[in-house]
């Protein structure tokens, strides 16, 4: 491993949703054996199955990981990211990194400050909330 940062779980993608989650749960199994930090990992099952399964593949995640870990906003919607990081964070997540989900809307808008404004900052302070009453609470 050429770096002490790695984020666990990035390319696999393609695979149909049950082997992509079985992929990225051995991917991390194994950068974990080997060292390396895991700062942030894709939300399993992208957060798009029952609460139950995404919740407990968080806890499997967490368990992995042995430390703390974010949740990037790939592969999961706007409206769907604050529930996924909520159930994320009841498993051991400590917050989110602000990606897709988060600057889709404002990027290439034609106001970007008023998207900021109305999106962007409406769903950040969300988010915030979410992990404020989960894991600091």
């Amino acid at each position: 491993m050429s770096s002490d940062l790695y984020r666990a779980g990035h390319g696999a993608r393609s695979f149909r949703h049950g082997h992509t989650h079985n992929l990225r749960a051995n991917s991390q199994r194994g950068v974990a054996r080997r060292g390396a930090y895991i700062c942030g990992a894709e939300l399993p099952l992208f957060g798009n199955r029952p609460e139950a399964m995404v919740r407990c593949a968080c806890a499997e995640l967490t368990c992995i990981v042995n430390g703390p870990w974010v949740v990037p906003s790939s592969g999961v919607t706007p409206d769907a990211f604050p529930q996924a990081v909520e159930w994320a964070c009841w498993e051991g997540a400590s917050g989110f990194l602000a990606g897709r989900a988060v600057w889709r809307m404002v990027i290439g808008h034609p106001d970007v400050e008023a998207a900021l404004q109305k999106d962007a900052v409406v769903l950040l302070q969300r988010l915030c909330d979410v992990v404020d009453e989960t894991v600091g609470g």
